[in-house]
């Protein structure tokens, strides 16, 4: 989740605050994490990058 929004709508507000709640109480900190868990953490953090890559890749314009 990377990205900054500004909502004051308060529904969503609650929404969103409930959703980052659970997302904290389902976390754990890398420091604490087996070599498993960093290494999974890692690579799928890896994965989203180079899909991201791609998809700018594929939507830059080409320069003739």
């Amino acid at each position: 989740m990377l990205g900054y929004f500004k909502i004051e709508h308060q529904p969503t507000c609650e929404i969103m605050s409930a959703f980052f709640e659970k997302q904290m109480r389902s976390s754990k900190l890398l420091i604490n994490a087996g070599e498993k868990d960093r290494t999974l953490f890692f690579n799928k953090m890896h994965q989203k990058t180079n899909s991201l890559k791609q998809l700018i890749k594929v939507n830059q314009p080409y320069n003739f």
